[in-house]
């Protein structure tokens, strides 16, 4: 599936992606502000991760549509029987405060809504402003926190919690 806006195409990853990740996932900063992405980030990472894409939970590669360049990735994993899309992201930190992401979630959001789901879930770690301005600027509102809900490099972080139901929008 190919998702084109104004600036960026959203496709499915493909084999030779993996080269890409490792760039943007290796950097330090990136893998600091999410809760999944060790650091560093090897090349087997990035193959598995790949492997374990599946349709039902869709990831998309974002690309520049001025150059074809891969920055990043942004995904939802579905919960059927509460009809609810759980949205994750990240981005190349040189692609940071672009508007990129907020274009990419946008195009999302509204897949997932057309698909007939009620609500969309996201969270991301406390010091991670520009995520929750990113769920902000989708429509999606703060819901709660859990406290210390996330320990990253021993440190405890608090977990921002933000939802959108289809009616709101």
């Amino acid at each position: 599936m190919y998702i084109v806006t104004d600036r960026l195409t959203l496709r499915s990853f493909v084999p030779s992606d993996e080269q890409r990740i490792v760039e943007i996932c290796g950097n330090a900063q990136l893998s600091a502000y999410t809760s999944h992405i060790p650091f560093p980030y090897e090349i087997t990472d990035a193959r598995g991760w790949l492997a374990s894409q599946n349709l039902e939970n869709p990831s998309f590669a974002i690309l520049l549509n001025s150059d074809n360049k891969l920055i990043g990735n942004i995904s939802y994993q579905i919960d059927k029987e509460n009809s609810t899309a759980t949205l994750g992201y990240w981005l190349d930190a040189n692609h940071w405060n672009n508007g990129y992401m907020t274009e990419a979630a946008l195009a999302i959001r509204d897949i997932i809504f057309s698909q007939g789901y009620h609500k969309i879930a996201a969270s991301h770690l406390a010091p991670n402003y520009a995520s929750g301005r990113v769920m902000q600027k989708i429509g999606m509102v703060r819901e709660g926190v859990l406290k210390d809900g996330v320990k990253r490099n021993n440190v405890y972080m608090d977990v921002i919690l933000y939802g959108l139901c289809s009616e709101a929008r």
